[in-house]
Parts: structure tokens; C-alpha cells; sequence
């Protein structure tokens, strides 16, 4: 019981739900997994509270709040690749700003690149990579690893916009 039981044990459980989502992801059952991760979201948020309340400085509460993201990251990454990019950009809008991971922030660009937004896509390329540029807590060969994944994915917008652009010309071509 999420409610009464104690914190530990909760988060046992939700680390439990969180694997059963994960399989069932690996298992192409995408509908399921998505309303698993968004079932175990919410009772993160309701154990978070708890334990902020309940314990002395809140001592599982990060902890909580980083299954939390996580999970709501991997439901982001369903509902894209159920084509939902509405449900997946609120899923990761969930995630407070300062605590997104890259993947999140490349995660939402590839979400612009699939909604066609692709200047708002090369702008949070951009701003990843402005970021990544700024951090100096990571070693150089895994910086650059990130500004090579992020430059292969603004490439890979320059390619989407120029094929979107060609559709439209040959669309309107003699019409105007």
C-alpha cells in the first residue's frame, strides 16, 4: 500500500513496476508499457510528497524524484514511438529543467524533427550544444561523443527540411 507502507518498501515497488514497464517495452507492447510508466509516475509523485513529509530532511525523496524523471523519460520515449509527440513532450515537460538529462533534451529535439518543427529543433540542437561546450564535469571523449550524436541529428534536420521543401515545390509546381 503506497499510502501507509514504508518508504523503502514503495520504492522497491515502483523500481519493480518500473522493470515490469521496461519489459513490456522490449516486448513491443507499447500501449501497456506507456500505461505502466505513467501509472508508477503518479505514485512516485504521491511518495515523494510522503516522504518529504514523513522523514527527517527527506532523505529518499532525490532518490525518488530521479526514479520519477527517469520513468517519465522512458514514457516520453513511448509515447514518441507510438507517434504521440503531444503526450511525449508533456511527458518530459514533467522533468523540472534543470534536472533533464541530455538524452531528455536530445529526446525533444527528435521530437521537433518528427512534428517537422525543424527550426525549433535546430535550436535546441543548438542549445545542447552550447551546453555540452559549457560543462566541464564530463571527460573530452565523452563531450565529444554527445557533440558528434548531436551533430549527426542536425544533419539529419538539414536532410528532413530540404526534403519537406522539395515536396512543396513539386507540390505547387504550376500552380502558382
Amino acid at each position: 500500500n503506497w499510502y501507509s507502507d514504508d518508504v523503502a518498501i514503495c520504492l522497491k515497488d515502483g523500481e519493480d513496476l518500473k522493470a515490469d514497464a521496461n519489459l513490456l517495452f522490449k516486448n513491443g507492447m507499447l500501449v501497456e508499457a506507456l500505461e505502466k510508466y505513467e501509472s508508477v509516475t503518479q505514485k512516485l509523485n504521491q511518495l515523494a510528497s510522503r516522504a518529504l513529509l514523513e522523514e527527517e530532511e527527506g532523505k529518499n525523496e532525490s532518490y525518488i524524484v530521479a526514479l520519477r524523471n527517469n520513468v517519465l523519460l522512458n514514457a516520453a520515449i513511448t509515447a514518441k514511438k507510438l507517434r504521440d509527440f503531444t503526450g511525449a513532450k508533456k511527458h518530459l515537460e514533467k522533468i523540472p529543467e534543470d534536472k533533464r538529462s541530455f538524452k531528455a533534451k536530445m529526446l525533444k529535439g527528435c521530437i521537433l524533427v518528427d512534428e517537422n518543427e525543424f527550426d525549433l529543433a535546430k535550436e535546441a540542437f543548438r542549445e545542447l550544444l552550447t551546453e555540452i561546450a559549457a560543462e566541464g564535469k564530463e571527460d573530452e571523449e565523452t563531450r565529444g561523443e554527445k557533440k558528434k550524436e548531436i551533430e549527426r541529428e542536425l544533419a539529419r534536420v538539414k536532410q528532413f527540411q530540404k526534403r519537406a521543401l522539395e515536396e512543396m515545390r513539386n507540390k505547387f509546381r504550376g500552380k502558382l
